[in-house]
């Protein structure tokens, strides 16, 4: 794994890809993005998945198309505890097979045939996940910017479709 070190996080995601937020619905997180713009775009990361029924509680997948954005920043304040916690996703896959690929790895399927969820969107949770500790051989798991292959998340139920960079 090659470590970069730049003087801000604008000149690490200055490569030309794609960026997405994947927001954690917190209760507040829709009314406040709403404050923000009358007519946000997002996508619920439930949609089309087994816990689309769910939606109140689904995390939003929002395109950021400016590093300046007032939403990008807010979440840059404080992705943990702030108004928008989440997770920023980069690729250079089409924005369908990112959607496709972030709700295929939802679901996970463990001691058999018991099914879960994977919080992949917390920031918490992607922080041990993605963590350079949790990257050991035959973990399963992957770090940001490293391609998840299907065999990546070995219990992913759906299978996790390559070239998807998270």
């Amino acid at each position: 794994m090659e470590t970069l070190r730049v003087n801000t996080l604008e000149a690490l995601l200055d490569d030309g890809a794609a960026r997405w937020l994947v927001l954690e619905e917190t209760g507040t997180t829709l009314k406040a993005l709403y404050e923000l713009s009358t007519t946000p775009e997002y996508e619920w990361l439930f949609l089309e998945t087994g816990f689309a029924g769910f939606l109140k509680h689904s995390p939003l997948v929002i395109r950021v198309e400016s590093l300046r954005s007032e939403l990008f920043q807010a979440f840059r304040e404080d992705p943990v505890g702030g108004r928008f916690p989440g997770i920023l996703v980069t690729s250079h896959a089409a924005e369908a097979d990112v959607l496709a690929h972030l709700r295929r790895c939802l679901d996970v399927r463990f001691y058999g045939e018991r099914l879960g969820m994977v919080r992949f969107y917390h920031p918490a949770v992607a922080a041990a996940l993605f963590s350079p500790e949790s990257r050991h051989e035959g973990s399963g798991l992957c770090t940001p910017g490293i391609p998840w292959p299907g065999s990546c998340w070995p219990t992913c139920r759906n299978g996790c479709r390559p070239g998807v960079v998270l």
